[in-house]
């Protein structure tokens, strides 16, 4: 009965394209993940009618953000410790969202599904920038100055508090003053050697400054000869790294990559910032203080005209693994500002929302804004 609740109330959605967000707690690691995708409006009827799952523990998050792509549900399937123990539906019609979650029966795992109508007045599931971006316009300033004085940069806040935006909102407002930059950004998220973020760094900033075989071959053989890395066109072939390794990672091999974007920036006179999302995950690799140390080392060590075209901005959602990388042990000391964001102020959040309501034709009170901005705590984002 449940399903074909769930089932009509997809085809009462009336949108061709729906939002879908996953979110994913993982209880062991103290992790909290979301990704947002949109899909047609007849792929979620039969997502929602026929559970297009895999709820195994190892490999459902890697499923979701990084595939986009599910298995079956198979209830016979599912190992012992991850049965499941039930199934909430909860509608709400008005709202045009779906909303039902799984506990496992460990309840260590949980994962809650959210289907909306991307008919909304408001952009909560991506970032944002332009008249969708509220405030923040001393930390858009800062960053631009930090920026444009080609200095490194850390931020650290909780998910969902706007870093991503912050920095999108200043990369745009850089660009149209007509300062020339390119940007290379990857995610340590699901990073857990130092050999994978090589080839994930190395592979960004090759896809940076080529787009052909030929010119990736080039870049590897001249910056990286010598070193563990080799091209690999197969796996650029299908999609993947640029480069993989011959042999056991080094710390050569760990200097001449961290030194890539560096010595490509300054032969092609290109301002390159490098946005190194999930930093604090560096610290479970293995021997972090010893990357740390090699890190730390080629960046003092870049000469002044490499440091003028490359900046790092790294960003972290984990706040005390941030500060234990940046304030504890203190990397990257006076070679890094720390942009710290502020809160939203009511009367901005209020403005923004008014007007969201106006612009489709509704009201909205002032009292319930303001009742709501005091529970959320004036967080844009679940505001």
């Amino acid at each position: 009965s449940e399903y074909g609740s769930l089932y009509a109330s997809a085809l009462n959605i009336r949108s061709t394209y729906l939002n879908i967000t996953l979110i994913f707690y993982e209880e062991d690691l103290g992790e909290l993940h979301s990704s947002t995708f949109c899909i047609r409006k007849t792929v979620a009827e039969d997502f929602v009618a026929s559970f297009y799952f895999e709820l195994l523990a190892g490999n459902f998050y890697d499923c979701v953000h990084y595939k986009n792509s599910f298995q079956v549900f198979d209830c016979k399937r599912i190992p012992s410790g991850y049965l499941l123990a039930s199934l909430t539906a909860i509608i709400y019609r008005t709202a045009k969202i779906l909303f039902f979650s799984f506990v496992t029966k460990s309840f260590s795992k949980f994962v809650n599904i959210f289907v909306t109508s991307m008919e909304t007045t408001f952009t909560y599931d991506k970032t944002v920038t332009g008249r969708n971006f509220i405030g923040r316009k001393a930390e858009c300033a800062q960053l631009r100055d930090i920026l444009s004085r080609g200095l490194n940069v850390s931020i650290y806040e909780p998910a969902k508090t706007g870093k991503n935006s912050l920095i999108c909102q200043t990369l745009f407002e850089m660009k149209a003053s007509g300062l020339s930059f390119r940007t290379a950004e990857f995610s340590l998220l699901n990073i857990r050697s130092m050999a994978d973020y090589c080839i994930r760094l190395i592979s960004t900033v090759v896809g940076v400054f080529a787009s052909t075989p030929d010119e990736h071959r080039a870049i590897v053989q001249e910056y990286l000869g010598g070193t563990s890395f080799s091209y690999d066109g197969q796996s650029f072939a299908h999609g993947g790294a640029v480069v993989s390794l011959t042999d056991d990672l080094k710390a050569d091999d760990l200097r001449a990559a961290l030194n890539l974007p560096y010595r490509l920036a300054e032969k092609t006179g290109t301002k390159l910032l490098l946005i190194v999302h999930e930093f604090q995950n560096i610290l479970l690799t293995e021997g972090p203080d010893t990357i740390l140390n090699i890190y730390e080392e080629v960046v003092r060590k870049a000469g002044p005209r490499q440091r003028e075209l490359c900046s790092w901005i790294w960003v972290g959602s984990r706040v005390n693994a941030m500060k234990t990388i940046f304030e504890q042990k203190r990397y990257f000391y006076r070679m890094v500002q720390r942009v710290k964001l502020e809160p939203i102020s009511y009367r901005e959040i209020e403005n923004h929302v008014i007007k969201g309501f106006l612009v489709s034709g509704k009201v909205i009170d002032n009292e319930f804004v303001e009742k709501i901005c005091a529970i959320l705590q004036n967080n844009i984002y679940y505001v």
